[in-house]
């Protein structure tokens, strides 16, 4: 089976705690043609800003990092609010002339331990299950729309790299899963080597925030996942993965 190829990101956002909190993956499509231009237009961003700091006579900064730049730490240390914002600003341009789409899963790694109090590690646990929803879902789509392409996946290196290839292969080796045909290859990424990695970085973070607050009981989104939720080339479904749910999936196992 051959076809268009669609390549998927995935990269995560959480407090640091491999046991409680929430825990979101993020996973940003984009076709193949898409994918050269909106990577070299995301580095001409980053490139620029380098120029000018070099110039100032401050340090460069390597890549995109969601959590330093909004917190101004590290590379990002001594910038200020409204450089931020500029920064932010020029990279969300390069959004609007690319088509993506961005699936986010928010659980609760508190709520694993809830209900599997014999899981040691929460965290690969929720790896696992929310590469298992991006591969149902974005079967499902392919299958309803009668596409012909094909998925490849690529994961951030890191912890949860190991346990996403291993669910994306047994996935694969699974006979219940009808949409094993529509999936490729899956491998492990770098943010230098894969740029889409920082994108897919930006949006699991957003979609980490937007989650934190609506626990919070704050409805309205961040004014920057507004401005994402506004481009007409950005696709975004953020989903939270309730306690209801897990426990229905426990149940649901028990039984087999």
């Amino acid at each position: 089976m051959s076809g268009p190829i669609i390549t998927g990101y995935i990269d995560e956002s959480y407090t640091g705690n491999q046991k409680k909190g929430l825990f979101t993956l993020c996973c940003v499509f984009v076709r193949q043609e898409q994918l050269a231009p909106l990577e070299l237009s995301w580095q001409n961003v980053i490139d620029k800003k380098n120029l000018q700091l070099q110039k100032e006579g401050r340090p460069s900064i390597q890549r995109f990092h969601a959590t330093e730049l909004n917190c101004l730490s590290k590379q990002y240390e001594g910038w200020t609010d409204d450089e931020r914002l500029q920064f932010v600003k020029a990279l969300y341009r390069t959004l609007r002339y690319s088509l993506t789409s961005h699936e986010a899963y928010t659980l609760d790694l508190s709520d694993i331990l809830a209900i599997w109090p014999e899981s040691e590690h929460p965290i690969a646990f929720g790896y696992q299950l929310l590469t298992q929803n991006f591969m149902l879902d974005m079967g499902e789509i392919i299958h309803q729309e009668q596409m012909t392409e094909r998925i490849d996946l690529v994961v951030e290196r890191g912890d949860g790299s190991a346990t996403t290839q291993a669910t994306f292969q047994a996935m694969l080796r699974d006979e219940t899963f009808k949409y094993a045909n529509t999936f490729r290859s899956i491998r492990e990424g770098s943010w230098d080597r894969d740029r889409m990695l920082q994108i897919a970085d930006l949006f699991a973070y957003e979609a980490f925030k937007d989650a934190k607050r609506r626990k919070q009981g704050k409805t309205d989104p961040r004014l920057s996942m507004q401005a994402l939720l506004s481009m007409d080339s950005v696709g975004i479904k953020t989903q939270e993965v309730s306690r209801e749910w897990l426990l229905e999936l426990k149940r649901t196992k028990d039984q087999q």
